[in-house]
């Protein structure tokens, strides 16, 4: 687990390996490996989407949807 400050969001969010339990921590944002994986290469304003996203309804980024779909 590391936890870091990302200057794009401007605040602290907290990076865990795959599979890994992510910590209670009220208020700070839970990315696994294959998150962040899957939000390389995003735009600024697509990540800090995601982030408002998973921030007010939890869960997990697993990329964008299929187009069409």
């Amino acid at each position: 687990m590391v936890r870091l400050h990302s200057r794009l969001l401007g605040e602290d969010i907290i990076c865990v390996e795959d599979g890994q339990k992510s910590p209670e921590e009220p208020g700070i944002v839970c990315y696994t490996r294959g998150e962040l994986a899957a939000l390389k290469g995003l735009d600024p304003a697509a990540v800090k989407a995601v982030h408002r996203a998973k921030k007010h309804f939890g869960g997990k980024y697993i990329g964008p949807s299929p187009a069409g779909g």
